[in-house]
Formats: C-alpha cells, sequence, structure tokens
C-alpha cells in the first residue's frame, strides 16, 4: 500500500488480551540495583533466574551516580557496571562513566531459560554517593 499503512483484510484484526500479547511479543522486563551512602568500592547488586520456557533479551543499561553531599557535587563521580549470564560464566555488558553512562545494545544480550541474569554496579568516588543501575528489555 502506498500509504505507508498496513492493509487490513477482513476478519484478520483481533484484540489481544495481555496473555496472549506477552505470548507473541514478550513481556517487558526492568532490572534495577540502587546503592545509597556508597562511597569507593560500593556496589549495587541484582540477579533474575531466566524462567523455564523463556527466553530474557536484554537491550538497554544505564547507571547514573551522585554525590549525596551538595559540597561534593563538583568533584568527580565515578562508576562502572557490569551485566551478564552467571550460569555460563560470561559478562559481555560492560561500561562506565563520570556521572554514569546509557548503553543501548545494537543487538541484545540473550540470556536462556534456567540461566542467572546477573547485574553489578560499583562507586569508584572518594565520597559517599548514590548509585542507581537500570536495566531493560523483554521475555519471551
Amino acid at each position: 500500500m502506498s500509504s505507508g499503512y498496513p492493509d487490513y483484510e477482513g476478519g484478520k484484526q483481533r484484540v489481544y488480551s495481555v496473555a496472549d500479547w506477552a505470548a507473541l511479543f514478550g513481556v517487558d522486563k526492568t532490572f534495577r540495583a540502587t546503592g545509597v551512602g556508597q562511597v569507593y568500592a560500593g556496589t549495587a547488586t541484582g540477579n533474575y533466574v531466566v524462567p523455564a520456557g523463556k527466553t530474557l533479551y536484554i537491550v538497554q543499561a544505564s547507571v547514573e551516580i551522585h554525590a549525596d553531599a551538595a559540597a561534593n557535587a563538583e568533584l568527580n563521580q565515578m562508576t562502572s557496571f557490569w551485566a551478564g549470564d552467571a550460569t555460563a560464566g560470561s559478562y559481555p555488558l560492560f561500561a562506565g562513566g563520570n556521572g554514569g553512562v546509557v548503553v543501548p545494545l545494537v543487538e541484545p544480550l540473550i540470556i536462556p531459560a534456567g540461566h542467572i541474569f546477573l547485574y553489578h554496579a560499583d562507586v569508584w568516588a572518594n565520597h559517599a554517593c548514590t548509585l542507581n543501575l537500570t536495566i531493560s528489555g523483554y521475555e519471551v
């Protein structure tokens, strides 16, 4: 169709239930880890076991860090994070920066059923900071 819209043939449209939609297109998943008052080598971490019959696809990750005290706001707030498949021992997602970083993935990080998805962030500042790690994806 030249308008850019798909042709809808009669009788092929339907309303999906949440369960039907999830089975076809996946369920959004967001994982968060937070550390408050963390100093040098302080961490925020979490894990998730992918249920049987499902596959987890990670498509975006971000970490944010800021000083807890306003007096330290002008200092460097360095952080790094890593994530991956703990069962396979593979941690291909690694990034960091001053104040944080956002990492959109060109290809999803795939974690199969029964495997443990492990995510972890570190503080590399010499003063108390709050650390927020957020990882997003979907599960089919």
